[in-house]
């Protein structure tokens, strides 16, 4: 290569830098072909959005409306019959409370055999044999009142709010009272008085006819139509009070 001057490299340009050597000729390198992504065959399912609520023609709630409460109104009348039946009962309770205290004697007598049997084999503990007998009187006597009373009490609750069970349950009770009068009366009447200490006194019959009588007169107005049909009434009216203050059946 010549060095040229500046006036000669003005004149003719610059110099032609020299090609690039050429490679040599060889075999040609090929690049391997590129694999396609693969395509999944599964996958999670697509998700829908959820369809809208459609309501049924007329409805304006997405659930069934509010049952409407229905009042049940006034409760049915309560027929004379019933308050003469629960003062027939007043009567009973009186007459029969009367006749018990007459079962004082007999039961403290055959409460003080038994105490002087269990005396002799078991001790007493410091309590004499008449004060074992006195106590076991009293203490029986006021456990057959508080259990009658009881009884008494709760069927005649029941019956004056209109509980068909306790109206025949009172009429059973009261049936039973008067059929135990006439045979009391019977025997008194055929001159058979027992001769047992455990006898009631002569006295007590008086009571006991007139709670029998009163009795025999429960019986009649408790069978009477009227009641049942106030017993029935009640029952209908307890039951239209309770389905329209409790759709679901609420209590009783």
């Amino acid at each position: 290569m010549t060095d040229r001057t500046p006036q000669e490299a003005a004149e003719t340009g610059p110099a032609a830098t020299p090609a690039a050597e050429a490679p040599a000729p060889g075999p040609a390198v090929t690049e391997p072909p590129t694999a396609p992504a693969p395509v999944p065959q599964f996958g999670p399912p697509p998700t829908y959005p959820p369809p809208p609520y459609q309501p049924m023609p007329g409805a304006q709630f997405p659930f069934p409306p509010p049952v409407p409460v229905v009042p049940a109104g006034p409760p049915p009348t309560r027929p004379d019959t019933i308050r003469m039946a629960l003062q027939f009962w007043v009567v009973v309770a009186l007459g029969m409370l009367v006749s018990l205290a007459g079962m004082y004697t007999p039961l403290r007598t055959e409460a003080l055999k038994m105490a002087k049997e269990t005396a002799k084999t078991q001790p007493t503990g410091g309590a004499s044999v008449d004060q074992l007998a006195t106590f076991s009187a009293i203490s029986g006597m006021v456990m057959m009142a508080v259990a009658g009373l009881l009884i008494a009490g709760v069927l005649s609750l029941m019956v004056w709010q209109g509980r068909g069970w306790a109206r025949l349950g009172l009429t059973w009770l009261s049936a039973f009272i008067a059929v135990m009068t006439v045979l009391d009366v019977i025997g008194s009447t055929l001159g058979t008085p027992s001769a047992d200490a455990t006898s009631m006194p002569t006295w007590t019959m008086v009571p006991r006819i007139i709670a029998g009588v009163a009795a025999m007169g429960a019986v009649a107005v408790l069978m009477n139509a009227e009641s049942g049909r106030f017993c029935t009434a009640m029952d209908e009216y307890r039951g239209t009070r309770r389905v329209g203050t409790h759709p679901t059946g609420g209590p009783r």
